[in-house]
């Protein structure tokens, strides 16, 4: 009786053992299981981070910007040249406040901060409209030989400098007839004479 209980007692015991087993064995199954899903997670969110910071890195690093190529010599002197050129036109001023019949000698004056490239006068002779060379003398001065009848001449003058910078003028001066003239010449010759023999008279009585 005691042996058939012992046995009885083992083989109710086995099937409890193999159930434990069994328990084990799903246990560490699932245990792998899960640390495989674990370490797939960390591998997919280490290779998430490597991509996110090459791209953040790439994004944030500026390009460095393109070399500056140096001027040449004659570009880089011709920068302050513009910068220099004179911003006043031409002023011009007229020396003759009036003219007589025939030949005259017609005098300007012109000032630039920049060299005059040219200069010349447009005025009517005989009926036909003339343009006419200025020519240069000294202490800026211009002048042109001219032929005017009266009353009146108008003679436009105009002047261009270096910069291309223009001006204009326009004179109406009037004509006096030669035979005018030669009479005031005559009558302004006759009074001097009689003033220098009054004059001699006077200090011989004295």
């Amino acid at each position: 009786m005691i042996l058939y209980g012992a046995l009885n007692d083992i083989n109710s015991d086995m099937p409890v053992s193999g159930l434990k087993y069994a328990r084990i064995i799903k246990r560490s199954e699932d245990t792998v299981s899960s640390k495989i899903l674990v370490i797939s997670l960390l591998l997919l969110i280490g290779y998430l981070i490597l991509e996110t910071g090459q791209t953040a890195y790439s994004q944030i690093v500026p390009l460095p910007p393109p070399a500056q190529q140096p001027l040449p010599s004659n570009q880089s002197n011709s920068v302050p040249n513009q910068l220099n050129n004179g911003t006043s036109l031409p002023v011009i001023e007229v020396g003759n406040t009036s003219l007589v019949e025939g030949a005259n000698v017609f005098k300007v004056k012109i000032l630039d901060e920049s060299p005059i490239t040219s200069a010349w006068i447009t005025y009517v002779q005989n009926g036909q409209l003339v343009t006419q060379n200025l020519v240069k003398d000294p202490q800026n001065v211009y002048k042109a030989l001219i032929y005017v009848h009266p009353p009146v001449a108008v003679i436009i003058t105009s002047a261009h400098d270096v910069h291309g910078k223009a001006a204009t003028v326009v004179r109406y001066l009037d004509v006096t007839p030669l035979s005018n003239s030669i009479h005031e010449q005559i009558t302004s010759f006759l009074f001097d004479i009689g003033k220098d023999i009054v004059s001699l008279f006077g200090s011989t009585k004295k």
